[in-house]
């Protein structure tokens, strides 16, 4: 019952309002989940395409570009011969792609890089 100097919600009304707030969040929470995961994924495929444009220019540009990058062992060391290529050349591997991403360099300079994820599923 309401008196007419009252003003504010009743306890049911604020339950109610406290319930659909629940439910709305429990259905976009996944869904936002989902496109961040989707947007970390696109960003690594788009570094690993950075990549493989930066080995073509280091490879077109230098003679011995073949024998320096057989000769590095490691992703880190292939990537510090071809990060003058990148535009964002200051940032190490570790700290290029997302949390949850490797990058895989294969032995051979005109071979296509590739992204694993944390599953272990080949991404790009």
């Amino acid at each position: 019952m309401r008196y007419k100097d009252q003003m504010g919600f009743s306890l049911v009304e604020v339950l109610l309002a406290i319930v659909l707030l629940g439910i709305l969040s429990s259905l976009c929470y996944p869904i936002a989940r989902n496109v961040i995961e989707k947007s970390k994924e696109q960003l690594a495929i788009c570094f690993a395409e950075s990549v493989n444009a930066a080995k073509s220019s280091f490879w077109m540009r230098n003679t011995f570009a073949e024998e320096e990058y057989a000769q590095q062992t490691t992703n880190e060391g292939r990537y510090n011969l071809i990060k003058e290529y990148l535009s964002n050349n200051n940032i190490p591997l570790a700290h290029a792609l997302p949390e949850g991403f490797d990058l895989i360099m294969n032995g051979g300079i005109r071979e296509r890089v590739n992204i694993v994820n944390k599953k272990g599923e080949n991404v790009y």
